[in-house]
């Protein structure tokens, strides 16, 4: 039994394949998220995109070209004897010697037939390799585009987290610089308490910066701001 499992394997394998390309984001559709939309415009303004495209145009071309390589098995060729008239057959001691004015040729070529299927079949193999590397960089613009903003997201939910705190601390230390004043707290109450909000106000701010950079890293992708790509999607605050 155990020498059927990889025949089974093989058999569901194209059905994983399918699978798997139906999480990918269909580059063509109206999105339906703004992960989407942000997919989408990596795709199409990453100048490495556009090569792989460029590279698949030009491998279907190749194909059409492969198609019509019989077509120079044969050859023609026309002449025009310029000397046909030179020839005086009344001259003593000269013979009549005709050329024709107008010579026309033909000839074959094997190879290109024998040739061409061979051609065509390698052809659509190198239009295959340009599917499958376009194939190839729409899956890495999607990952790379989907870390980047699911960083992005939890960053925010990490900010909102510190902001509270940074309030949190603040209020605290509000309160305990009230009571060291009126001597009712001591010195390392006040001093942990001044610590604790500088903390939590580095740490709000640590984390602003990090949404930031994150913007900036799928600003690379995109070609555009994050913000206009927002409005561009009909987000007024993100």
């Amino acid at each position: 039994m155990r020498r059927f499992w990889p025949l089974l394997l093989l058999c569901f394998l194209p059905l994983t394949a399918n699978f798997a390309q139906s999480g990918r984001v269909d580059m063509e559709k109206v999105p339906e998220t703004f992960e989407e939309f942000l997919v989408q415009l990596a795709w199409r303004n990453t100048p490495a995109n556009r090569v792989l495209e460029i590279k698949q145009e030009i491998a279907r071309n190749e194909t059409k070209t492969a198609k019509l390589q019989w077509t120079r098995s044969v050859g023609f060729n026309l002449g025009f004897n310029q000397n046909a008239d030179e020839n005086d057959p009344t001259m003593p001691g000269t013979d009549a010697i005709l050329f024709p004015r107008v010579s026309v040729g033909a000839s074959l070529n094997l190879n290109p037939i024998l040739t061409t299927g061979y051609s065509v079949r390698i052809a659509k193999e190198n239009e295959k390799i340009a599917e499958v590397e376009k194939y190839q960089g729409q899956i890495d613009v999607q990952e790379a585009v989907r870390l980047l903003y699911a960083k992005y997201e939890l960053g925010k939910d990490i900010l909102k987290v510190r902001v509270k705190t940074e309030e949190d601390a603040r209020a605290t230390f509000e309160l305990i610089k009230e009571l060291f004043k009126n001597s009712e707290v001591n010195f390392e109450d006040y001093n942990a308490a001044y610590t604790n909000y500088h903390q939590s106000v580095e740490a709000k701010l640590e984390a602003a910066a990090e949404i930031r950079a994150t913007k900036i890293g799928i600003e690379k992708w995109i070609g555009i701001s994050f913000d206009e790509a927002a409005r561009l999607f009909g987000i007024v605050d993100k």
